[in-house]
């Protein structure tokens, strides 16, 4: 539900001391095709906050001898088709499928959001940490950990099933290359600054094409 302005935005955040956690089916190593995403906006949602939560454990895998379920593109921790002026901050969103949160066009692009002071571990197989679709712009990626994506192999049993099923790689924060090399009004105008980023296949991709990207004060290991 969209809320009414800045000043009286919609909140879904935890009880004051408390944490909650969203968990898909896929915990230890339960696969259920019909688990995917965390939380999925409705397109074209608005002054949302979303804070202080836990959100793992979401995908979908191919499951032995069960014709017809799949372990791709699905398993996302939050997923953001066309919103705006959306915050998500002190979130721990880890061990999901393909990418913990993920912004793409929807009806009329995503812009003027904010990604603030979160957690993202253990993207299991693509996607990686924030994966940014074409139409997403004026967003700000701030003071965010991002770390173990896909790349290691620690025989977590789950994401063994998943990297089973995908060779794409999982990146700390990636634009997409197909459509944002379009230039600016695609992808421009986004600044990622302060975030902590490590064993991740890469660890920012995709802004040599996406033009006027800022990406400063950031510290890769």
């Amino acid at each position: 539900i969209s809320g009414a302005d800045a000043v009286q935005p919609t909140r879904i955040e935890s009880y004051p001391g408390e944490r909650a956690h969203l968990q898909g089916n896929a915990l230890h190593g339960q696969v259920s095709p019909e688990s995917e995403d965390g939380i999925r906006a409705e397109d074209g949602l608005q002054f949302v906050e979303i804070q202080n939560l836990e959100i793992s454990h979401f995908g979908s895998a191919r499951v032995p001898g069960t014709p017809g379920t799949r372990g791709d593109r699905l398993g996302r921790g939050i997923a953001l088709p066309g919103v705006s002026n959306v915050t998500l901050e002190n979130l721990y969103i880890h061990h999901n499928n393909r990418t913990a949160i993920e912004f793409s066009r929807g009806s009329s692009g995503s812009m003027n959001n904010q990604v603030i002071g979160n957690e993202l571990y253990r993207t299991c197989t693509e996607g990686g940490g924030i994966l940014i679709f074409p139409g997403t712009r004026y967003n700000l990626f701030q003071n965010n950990l991002i770390h173990g994506m896909g790349v290691l192999d620690d025989g977590e049993t789950i994401c063994d099933i998943w990297r089973g099923n995908s060779t794409g790689s999982a990146d700390g924060i990636s634009f997409d290359h197909g459509g944002c090399a379009q230039g600016p009004a695609e992808c421009g105008n986004n600044e990622i600054r302060g975030n902590v980023i490590f064993s991740a296949a890469s660890d920012i991709v995709g802004t040599e094409d996406s033009m006027d990207i800022t990406a400063s004060n950031n510290l890769y290991a």
